[in-house]
C-alpha cells in the first residue's frame, strides 16, 4: 500500500510542474506550469527558444521535481532583438531573469527578481520584484529589511532565544529601470 501511495504523489507532482508542448502544422503551443498558453508561428524567433526552454523545464523537473521554469514575457523590439522575462523555482527561491537575444543568440541576461524564503536567524532579509511598463521598460525594485546592529550580539546575530520576528525591522528600498535598447543593449536608468 505504501508503494501504491509513493507512485501517486510523484505522479502528482511530476504532472503538477510540467510544461507541455504540442505542434500543429506551423505552430508550436506552449502550456507553461502555471497553465499560461503560448501559441507562436514556428518559424518566430521564440520558437527555438522557448523549445530549449521546454527541455529544460522538463530536465529539472523529471529529474526529482527540484524546480521549474516559467515563461513570463516575450517582447520583440525589432527584427534582430528581442528579450524575454523568465522565472527559475527552485521551492526556496524564485528568481527572475531578463534575458535579451541578438540574432536569436543570447547575448545578455539580468536578474531583475529574487524572493527566497527567509531565514529568522539571520538579521537581513533581502528580496527583487520587478514591473513591466507600457513605455518599454522594467521597473526593478530591491528591498532590504534589517535589524539594527546596535540590537545584535558584537558577532553581529540575535541575542539567544530571539530572531528576526521578535523585532521591528528597519527597511530600504531602491528602485530602477532597465530597458533593452534597439542594438540589444540593457540600460540601467535610475529615473523615467
Amino acid at each position: 500500500m505504501n508503494n501504491y501511495l509513493l507512485v501517486m504523489l510523484l505522479t502528482c507532482l511530476f504532472s503538477g510542474c510540467s510544461t507541455q508542448e504540442r505542434e500543429t502544422g506551423h505552430s508550436t503551443e506552449i502550456t507553461t506550469n502555471v497553465g499560461e498558453q503560448l501559441v507562436l508561428d514556428n518559424e518566430s524567433e521564440y520558437a527555438m527558444w522557448l523549445k530549449k526552454m521546454h527541455r529544460d523545464s522538463v530536465e529539472i523537473n523529471n529529474s526529482g521535481v527540484y524546480g521549474s521554469q516559467t515563461l513570463k514575457h516575450l517582447k520583440t523590439i525589432n527584427d534582430s532583438v528581442s528579450y524575454c522575462i523568465y522565472e527559475v523555482n527552485d521551492f526556496v527561491c524564485s528568481c527572475v531573469y531578463l534575458e535579451v537575444f541578438v540574432a536569436k543568440k543570447e547575448v545578455e541576461k539580468e536578474q531583475i527578481g529574487i524572493g527566497c524564503d527567509q531565514d529568522m536567524a539571520n538579521p537581513d532579509f533581502y528580496w527583487m520584484d520587478y514591473e513591466i511598463l507600457d513605455d518599454g521598460f522594467v521597473k526593478v525594485t530591491s528591498t532590504r529589511e534589517f535589524v539594527a546592529d546596535s540590537l545584535l550580539t558584537e558577532e553581529g546575530v540575535f541575542p539567544k532565544e530571539t530572531n528576526f520576528e521578535d523585532y521591528i525591522p528597519q527597511k530600504e528600498t531602491k528602485s530602477w529601470f532597465v530597458k533593452v535598447d534597439e542594438s540589444g543593449n540593457v540600460q540601467k536608468i535610475d529615473k523615467i
